[in-house]
């Protein structure tokens, strides 16, 4: 993962859900996505850190 990654996010209100919650689209280095809910959104943004510190970790764990 890019240490210096950019995260941008908006909600798109053309995409509504029934019970309100827009959909979120977001951008990480260039790269887009699209998410149906908030909820959706944090989890992904959440497997990105873990997978992140995992990798940050692996050496760390090597030389141990």
């Amino acid at each position: 993962m890019d240490p210096k990654a950019t995260t941008i996010f908006a909600f798109n209100p053309a995409v509504v859900r029934p019970d309100g919650e827009m959909e979120v689209i977001l951008w990480v280095n260039e790269l887009g996505e699209r998410t149906d809910t908030f909820g959706d959104f944090l989890s992904m943004v959440l497997e990105m850190l873990e997978v992140d510190v995992a990798e940050r970790l692996a050496p760390l764990k090597k030389s141990a």
